[in-house]
């Protein structure tokens, strides 16, 4: 080979050993550059990497307190529950002790209804008893007293006011024999009153008592 082949085989050679040189300073440099990038990316990793600890931490203590949160939420749910059944059961209470005061009132206002009635049906019947004790007795006093002035007269007897015709007057003998001398009264007298007919709840009207008057025997 002479000189001049030989010196552009060393410039060739130096022209791909700084090709080589370049390439290694390029790659070196990109080398650098992602090293670089590599350490950054270890730092972010390692920062999310303490934030996911610290979120596994937070949500530890989130559960903890959930579940906390959940045990007062059933033993709220519980009480409530319970709450409603006293509630219910004393609705319960209320709507049956009303319908046993309605009964109560019911049988309060029939006894108050039958004691009235009561009271009214023996005030009738004390009534009625007294009305036939003095519609029975009447009678027997009337004849009482003209017996005690017909002795020893000849004073004549009252007849009964009724619809029949007057009657001439009797005797003494003869008003005696008579079997209903008890119950005649004096025809001729303006004051004289009948006995009431009496309906069970009143007392007769007592009759006025005919005034005779003693004539001396001859």
């Amino acid at each position: 080979m002479d000189a001049k082949q030989v010196k552009r085989e060393e410039k060739m050679l130096a022209k791909e050993a700084k090709k080589d040189d370049k390439q290694l300073k390029s790659a070196q440099k990109e080398f650098n550059k992602d090293k670089k990038k590599d350490s950054k990316l270890l730092k972010q990793h390692a920062k999310a990497e303490k934030q996911h600890q610290k979120a596994i931490a937070k949500e530890h203590k989130l559960a903890a307190k959930l579940e906390k949160a959940q045990t007062k939420h059933n033993q709220s749910v519980r009480t409530l529950e319970e709450k409603k059944l006293k509630v219910d059961s004393a609705q319960k209470a209320i709507a049956d002790h009303k319908a046993k005061l309605q009964g109560k009132e019911s049988q309060l206002a029939g006894a108050q209804q039958q004691k009235v009635q009561g009271e009214h049906a023996r005030e009738a019947k004390k009534e009625q008893l007294h009305g036939s004790t003095a519609t029975s007795s009447a009678p027997v006093a009337a004849a009482a007293a003209p017996q005690q002035h017909v002795a020893g007269t000849t004073n004549t007897q009252p007849t009964p006011v009724t619809n029949q015709p007057d009657y001439p007057p009797t005797t003494t003998a003869q008003h005696q024999a008579h079997p209903n001398a008890a119950f005649q009264a004096p025809t001729q007298n303006a004051g004289y009153a009948a006995p009431a007919q009496n309906a069970g709840y009143g007392a007769p009207a007592q009759p006025q008592q005919q005034a005779y008057h003693l004539v001396p025997a001859n």
